[in-house]
């Protein structure tokens, strides 16, 4: 190898370098950035923001062709927010104050289940949904239950790839029983299976 092939070598190498570098420090900016984030219980004055946050969240699905059909459907019926609120069963994840996101958690078929999670746009892929997924995790440990549910698009990037991610395994299709089933059976009438969905669960 000649001097300057070796000299052009030696600076790949530096760029790649502080590629490197560059790209770790912005990975440990983003998890500070999330462990500052505030978890905290959901009170009634946070219900109007919380819709405000599920109207944004929503935005990322009229962002992909796919998905854009999930604005047009009427949202499947399940209990008012207030309930969750009143029951201690909501939480939300703050920033300086302002609400970034939260879950609504609950029983079904006597385990732990994600009834909602929601994360306004620009803060989605950020670490947030997965800090209010692992809040869940924790209510559903605290309460004895050893298993945690939820719904979701089996395909959408930020639905069901991520959840496995996070250690959620499918449910096989026909052995949804009980209220799992008719929330599966709700989504379907509200048009959701548009695209497949599919009941995930993960052990606690």
């Amino acid at each position: 190898m000649t001097a300057d092939n070796q000299q052009r070598g030696g600076h790949v190498t530096d760029r790649l370098g502080l590629v490197k570098g560059g790209l770790s420090a912005l990975l440990w900016l983003i998890r500070l950035r999330v462990l500052l984030v505030r978890i905290r219980l959901a009170e009634m004055q946070d219900i109007p923001v919380l819709l405000e946050v599920d109207e944004d969240a929503a935005q990322r699905f009229g962002a992909d062709p796919s998905f854009a059909f999930v604005l047009e459907c009427k949202a499947p019926e399940t209990p008012a927010i207030s309930t969750y609120v009143e029951g201690r069963r909501a939480f939300v994840a703050e920033e300086n104050g302002v609400v970034l996101g939260y879950v609504l958690m609950g029983e079904v078929d006597g385990q732990a289940h994600v009834f909602q999670v929601s994360v306004r746009m620009d803060f989605q892929q950020k670490g947030v949904g997965r800090r209010l997924i692992e809040v869940g995790l924790i209510w559903g440990r605290a309460q004895g239950y050893f298993e945690v549910t939820l719904t979701t698009f089996r395909d959408a990037p930020w639905n069901g790839p991520a959840y496995a991610r996070m250690g959620f395994e499918p449910i096989t299709r026909g052995q949804e029983k009980g209220h799992m089933a008719l929330i599966l059976e709700n989504e379907r009438k509200a048009g959701l299976f548009q695209a497949p969905r599919l009941g995930m669960r993960k052990l606690i």
